[in-house]
């Protein structure tokens, strides 16, 4: 909890400082619309699972976030994971939403709802496109993976609701590691980092 506040103070911070000058990370969201929609418990019983990506074009690292939660808004599980290179914005949300599928898969837990703020990979995820790009191979590897979860719902979000996930993608490119923390056991046994150099 004190490092969620501590990225959104800092988040805050650099909001505030905009018009000085840009922030070095920044979201590879397209979406240029801003809404204080807030992020929504689940129904009850059903578990929600948000996921953003982020970047560092200075360092040329890309990091996904996810996180999941339960009906009450209680993190059941977290997870941030930092890679080389810097893709278009599309293509970072994309692998983020991968990323935390394939985690989630790993770990044998489910999720009932699956948030991004990228518009564009929740729009051609719905659509029925057969193109041939990286994007749309991305897209496949999602649909195959969320085979997994049945009746699992896919929305788009605004950022002002995926708040937490995107400060887990940030946090990711200060380290070199994955972590996750679970609810269920008692600390320090919740807490894991895995060092990609491992």
């Amino acid at each position: 909890m004190v490092l969620y506040f501590a990225l959104s103070y800092i988040e805050e911070y650099q909001i505030a400082q905009k018009s000085k000058a840009p922030p070095s990370l920044t979201s590879p969201s397209r979406s240029t619309t801003t809404s204080d929609a807030p992020w929504l418990n689940p129904p009850s019983g059903k578990l929600k699972l948000n996921t953003d990506a982020a970047v560092d074009k200075s360092n040329q690292r890309t990091s996904c976030g996810a996180v999941l939660r339960n009906s009450n808004g209680d993190i059941v599980a977290a997870f941030s994971k930092s890679i080389p290179g810097v893709f278009r914005p599309e293509i970072m949300e994309a692998l983020a939403l991968v990323n935390a599928l394939k985690w989630l898969i790993d770990n044998q837990w489910t999720a009932h709802i699956l948030e991004t703020d990228s518009f564009l990979v929740v729009k051609d995820l719905h659509a029925s496109i057969a193109t041939v790009s990286d994007f749309h191979c991305l897209l496949s590897d999602i649909t195959h993976l969320v085979s997994n979860f049945p009746r699992v719902q896919i929305s788009h979000v605004y950022r002002s609701a995926n708040t937490a996930a995107h400060l887990l993608a940030k946090y990711a490119l200060s380290v070199d590691s994955v972590c996750f923390w679970l609810e269920e056991i008692p600390p320090p046994l919740n807490a894991y980092c895995i060092n990609m150099d491992d």
